[in-house]
């Protein structure tokens, strides 16, 4: 079964770790470069589902969403820029002692439902890390423009709250937030 097309509305996630301050990124193919998780919203999806899926698919990370970063709009194009954080911590599960012994027998639990980025490629990028803002001079990016935002946070900027600025509800009449 093919997904719905989009129609032209994109959702893009700055997911920041909180324990070390470390931001989320995609690797795409074919040498791209590395890019935030984000991509087009599907038909009958709403703008924060769109969000959490995306990032789910490209880095293999469920994320809380937690604010707006931007709302952009050109003609029939629109992009809302959220602002999340992993819904679980890693690192801060590895810094917490343990409350119990695992048995030798448990399965192991698939790493996107702790919160590690994928490392096997798939149709969807060819894996995700994090890294520090500093980093972002120094590492290959698909685009600089949209990585302002993860400047943005790094240096303490507003985080709107997680709703949809009035000025822009007539142009995303058409999806619930």
């Amino acid at each position: 079964a093919s997904r719905p097309k989009t129609r032209g509305v994109f959702a893009l996630v700055v997911v920041r770790r909180p324990s070390d301050g470390r931001f989320l990124l995609v690797q795409e193919f074919a040498g791209q470069g590395y890019w935030l998780p984000g991509g087009g919203v599907d038909k009958g999806e709403s703008l924060q589902d769109g969000a959490i899926r995306e990032a789910l698919e490209e880095a293999g990370v469920l994320v809380k969403l937690k604010g707006v970063l931007n709302v952009e709009v050109f003609g029939s194009w629109r992009r809302v820029i959220f602002y999340a954080e992993p819904a679980v911590d890693p690192q801060e599960q590895l810094l917490r002692p343990p409350q119990s012994t695992p048995s030798a027998n448990i399965k192991q639990v698939e790493m996107s439902s702790l919160g590690w980025p994928k490392t096997v490629p798939d149709f969807e990028s060819a894996g995700a890390c994090y890294v520090d803002a500093a980093q972002l001079e120094s590492i290959p990016l698909r685009s600089a423009s949209e990585l302002r935002f993860v400047k943005h946070v790094a240096e303490g900027g507003q985080v709107e709250p997680l709703e949809l600025p009035y000025k822009y509800a007539s142009y995303f009449a058409d999806f619930m937030f």
